[in-house]
């Protein structure tokens, strides 16, 4: 059994809720969409557990649901209103909004302004927020096998192409955006009730940034490029502390030499890795096309196609 209460307990657990929320951004970003606001459906998820808790007395089960439910609506909001944006036009967006909604709660008095809201009920435990990690990693590799996925990839990859063969490419986007914010709000959710306190400036840029960071260094293959990438940006900062060493410049340096040497990421696409296995084991197939055979001497190209 894993204690809680001792420090590898305390960073499985914090390792665990930012895992969703990375899957939630991974999930938004397989459409193709760079969304700098999944940091902002956290805190949608975060503030209405934290509410609904402290001034309406609702329980885990009644606040959980409405967290994923307003953070899955601040998503297709976001999707409406960024329809016609992409690549970094997107990102900016996003992030402002982001930044206007850390905004709006410094300055409501009602949500703790800019002191945050103290005293949320500690319904979150920590075997719930591994299990629900679990979960929604199990969900998210369901959704991969589905058309649903191909409909989010087909958009990302060429939104000509995806009409011409009749994908809604608006719609895709904006349940991309509804689907990741409600996994985002979910993980928000758990945080406020597992620390017991939220405040404005958690949700803010440099949150932004680590889930980015994340999802970058894993790869957006499949899902278990965020989860490598969720390991490395919780688990970094506890390796170099005790060596005193920047953890903003050793990231900064390891995100420049992931994207030189590996531009997919660490895991990079689905399969990748098993082929260096099979390679490195020297059994298998390679990964690298089959040679045709050699042309026999003065035979015409259409006689040894036939």
């Amino acid at each position: 059994m894993i204690d809680f209460d001792a420090y590898g307990g305390q960073l499985a657990v914090n390792f665990a809720m930012t895992g969703i929320v990375v899957i939630g951004f991974y999930i938004t970003f397989m459409s193709g969409q760079l969304s700098m606001a999944h940091q902002m459906f956290m805190g949608v998820g975060a503030y209405a557990a934290g509410y609904a808790s402290t001034a309406l007395g609702w329980g885990l089960w009644q606040t959980l649901p409405l967290s994923v439910v307003l953070a899955a609506a601040a998503g297709a909001l976001t999707g409406v209103l960024t329809m016609r944006f992409s690549g970094m036009h997107l990102a900016v967006a996003t992030l402002a909004l982001a930044e206007a909604v850390v905004v709006v709660l410094n300055n409501t008095p009602i949500l703790g302004g800019i002191e945050g809201m103290a005293g949320i009920p500690l319904n979150t435990t920590g075997e719930l927020a591994i299990l629900a990690f679990l979960v929604v990693v199990l969900l998210t590799a369901l959704l991969e096998r589905t058309s649903l996925n191909l409909w989010f990839r087909s958009t990302g990859d060429d939104e000509l192409a995806a009409r011409s063969v009749g994908v809604r490419v608006i719609t895709t986007r904006i349940a991309a955006f509804t689907l990741g914010a409600a996994v985002a709000g979910l993980g928000g959710s758990l945080y406020a009730q597992y620390y017991g306190f939220v405040e404005p400036m958690t949700f803010g840029l440099t949150l932004g940034i680590s889930l980015l960071l994340a999802m970058k260094l894993g790869g957006a293959g499949f899902v278990g490029g965020p989860i490598l990438g969720t390991a490395v940006v919780v688990g970094l900062p506890e390796l170099l502390r005790p060596l005193g060493i920047d953890q903003e410049v050793a990231f900064g340096l390891i995100l420049i030499l992931v994207v030189i040497v590996r531009p997919d990421g660490i895991v990079g696409k689905r399969g990748e890795l098993a082929n260096v296995w099979r390679r490195l084991r020297g059994t298998g197939r390679t990964g690298t096309r089959e040679q045709p055979a050699p042309r026999v001497s003065g035979e015409s190209l259409q006689e040894v196609d036939r």
